[in-house]
């Protein structure tokens, strides 16, 4: 029995993932509550992510872990959090107010509006991970974010329907709120970030191995 639940047997290994995605979840969404932290409890729900892929770099521990990581990025997290709200804040008052324009001009209104949506989660869904593992200015990100976007477009458009699959399923499928709001308090956040790393694992491997070159 005791080897049948050991981190590394399959049981136990997976109940240790579950685990760890349920604590990490609890802490980022915590620490995502001031304003200006969101950035950086995002880039570090990442790093972890992207360690629990090699388990063998989780030395400290999930919680020791994130909070070094939330230390070590916040300062450069704090660009990236402007950006978010910015845009947060641009598609809220195009969304809000685009009723009070006329048809034609509320069409073109609306279809910015999308297109910013799509375009701010396909930079932020590299931008994030990045910061997680290399050490750039705000702009080398951004640009990094942009580049490696359409460089691998289809990694892009699967990370992309991943990170907008529960916000989506719950506009779509209002009866399942009320299964949503538990999993997304427990594992919404950080099932999402291990996903993606999971998938970008490999680019990120041949990334590091090139900037070492």
């Amino acid at each position: 029995m005791k080897d049948f639940l050991s981190p590394d047997s399959l049981i136990g290994g997976f109940l240790t993932t579950i685990f760890n995605l349920m604590l990490l979840n609890i802490l980022w969404l915590f620490s995502s509550i001031f304003v200006v932290t969101i950035g950086a409890s995002t880039i570090a729900l990442y790093t972890v992510t992207f360690k629990m892929t090699d388990k063998s770099k989780i030395q400290q521990g999930v919680v020791k872990t994130y909070f070094k990581a939330f230390r070590d990025n916040f300062r450069q997290s704090i660009p990236v959090t402007i950006m978010f709200y910015v845009i947060v804040g641009m598609l809220f008052v195009n969304f809000n107010f685009s009723g009070m324009l006329s048809d034609s001009i509320r069409v073109v209104v609306y279809g910015a509006s999308v297109a910013l949506l799509i375009l701010a989660v396909v930079i932020f869904e590299y931008m994030f991970p990045i910061i997680a593992i290399f050490n750039n200015s705000f702009m080398g990100y951004l640009l990094a974010s942009i580049q490696l976007s359409f460089k691998n477009i289809f990694l892009t458009i699967i990370v992309f329907f991943v990170n907008i699959f529960i916000p989506v399923l719950t506009i779509m499928v209002p009866e399942v709120i009320a299964f949503i709001i538990p999993f997304t308090f427990l594992f919404g956040g950080s099932l999402v970030a291990y996903v993606v790393s999971r998938l970008m694992s490999g680019m990120m491997e041949k990334l590091k191995e090139n900037s070492t070159n």
